[in-house]
């Protein structure tokens, strides 16, 4: 590989971490964030490292929860190292989305530019890294499996399967919602994969939810009972939209008709003859997961304001970052769009990336 791509390969990654971090220690100036859920993270790695995990997987008052985040936090020592961990998480997930984008879809250097900026000025990436809460160790092992399944399709390493089966195990036991991703890379396997190995290593998560589902029940009797509810459902599609436009635009309309626009612009390039062979898969495994985390909001009746949803999403949302970049690209190369338009959609989006992520940072850091 020449000497040149090697350095352009590295350097965006590299200043994405930068922006990243500076954002990061800015935003922990007051130390880790502590909140609700995070409260009951640390009770239950005390009560872990009191009586161990047979007896934790037995606690109905734990139930509810997957185990690996209150394992993980119960090996930790400090509040710190905590932090740090965290940080090292989200940093690695940045290097992993990067990776993704440069190598899968090869897009031109100004699109990498500005998918690393707005991967690194990411709020929900930055609320996952401050607070102590599951998403960035979730965050992390969604970006390893997503790169890796594509990596094994494109090498067929078999050090790769195992890899990808372990990480298939750890999802759904950090989060329920590592399900969706389980069921998404499967079906994408399926429908445009064409590998059964695979499937069956990815599989693997399916048994540790359901051995986990099988000790704990995963306190079904302390939920909530289903019950539909057209004001709920409309409450749920509103923020998911909301979310999606405040990635990318200012709340600037009482409505979130920029997210709506949003989501269908990434729906806009399957028409188009010149896509690329990986977007389609990359465009299943986001809806899937959407269409699933909505329903699940819904039918939990519970988690449904902007916050809960942020970080539903927040593990997925490099995806869409590379969804709407990609579909900018397409059409205006379909459409004949200027060029120089083409620089400044990006450019701007980039730039309110930036200073919205400052703003915050430095909100995050009276925390």
């Amino acid at each position: 590989m020449n000497r040149m791509v090697v350095k352009d390969k590295l350097l965006i990654p590299i200043l994405s971490i930068i922006v990243f971090s500076v954002l990061f220690f800015i935003a922990v100036k007051t130390g880790l964030g502590i909140d609700y859920d995070s409260k009951i993270y640390i009770k239950g790695a005390e009560y872990i490292q009191s009586y161990g995990i047979i007896s934790f997987l037995n606690e109905p008052s734990f139930a509810m929860w997957p185990p690996l985040e209150f394992v993980v936090i119960s090996g930790i020592k400090s509040y710190s190292s905590l932090l740090l961990f965290q940080y090292l998480m989200v940093v690695i997930s940045i290097l992993y989305w990067n990776n993704f984008y440069s190598s899968f879809y090869e897009p031109d250097k100004l699109n990498q530019w500005v998918f690393a900026l707005l991967l690194s000025t990411n709020v929900g990436l930055l609320l996952c890294a401050k607070f102590l809460w599951s998403e960035s160790l979730f965050l992390f092992l969604v970006s390893t499996i997503i790169y890796y399944v594509f990596k094994y399709v494109k090498t067929q390493k078999v050090a790769y399967l195992f890899l990808i089966g372990l990480l298939s195990i750890l999802l759904p036991l950090q989060r329920i919602s590592g399900l969706f991703i389980i069921l998404s890379i499967i079906a994408v396997t399926i429908f445009f994969l064409n590998n059964y190995r695979l499937i069956l290593f990815e599989s693997l998560g399916l048994f540790s939810f359901t051995g986990w589902f099988l000790i704990t029940n995963a306190g079904l009797s302390r939920r909530e009972g289903i019950e539909l509810s057209f004001g709920l459902f409309s409450d749920v599609i509103f923020n998911y939209f909301d979310v999606v436009q405040k990635n990318f635009f200012p709340s600037i309309l009482p409505y979130p008709v920029l997210g709506v626009l949003i989501s269908c612009l990434v729906l806009i390039p399957l028409f188009v003859k010149a896509i690329g062979n990986i977007y389609i898969p990359t465009l299943f495994i986001w809806m899937t997961n959407t269409a699933l985390i909505i329903l699940s909001i819904f039918l939990k009746k519970a988690g449904n304001d902007q916050q809960e949803i942020m970080r539903f999403l927040t593990p997925i949302i490099p995806l869409l970052l590379i969804l709407v970049l990609e579909s900018i690209s397409v059409l205006g190369v379909k459409w004949k769009i200027d060029r120089k338009l083409l620089i400044l959609i990006p450019t701007l989006l980039s730039i309110y990336s930036f200073v919205r992520a400052i703003k915050n940072s430095i909100l995050f850091s009276e925390l």
